[in-house]
């Protein structure tokens, strides 16, 4: 149970980019063919990061119902913080070493 609720925090937070990039593409590229047009495009993108803060919140800040149970659940978060930051770090050289070349679309 206590890898669930720490995984929640970083779920909320890759809704939140997902949202974010919604946004951005929405403001970037309007005209842009999508292979799912829906009818909110930019408030579904609004609404979703806003929600995607408020979960965010509530499971970090103690005290509140849904919280991470200290010390276990902010250990097992800190470890995913780091290891996601290791990874990061270590991504340039991982493209430099790898055969696949990116293209720029």
């Amino acid at each position: 149970m206590w890898f669930v609720d720490a995984t929640s925090a970083y779920v909320a937070l890759l809704y939140l980019l997902v949202c974010l990039a919604l946004i951005k593409l929405r403001r970037s590229k309007p005209l842009a063919e999508r292979p799912y047009e829906e009818s909110f495009g930019l408030a579904t993108g609004i609404i979703g990061t806003i929600a995607s803060i408020m979960v965010f919140i509530s499971v970090i800040v103690p005290g509140l119902p849904a919280a991470l149970i200290w010390p276990e659940e902010y250990t097992i978060s800190f470890v995913f913080l780091l290891l996601g930051v290791i990874f990061y770090l270590l991504t340039p050289y991982a493209r430099k070493r790898s055969p696949l070349k990116r293209s720029n679309t």
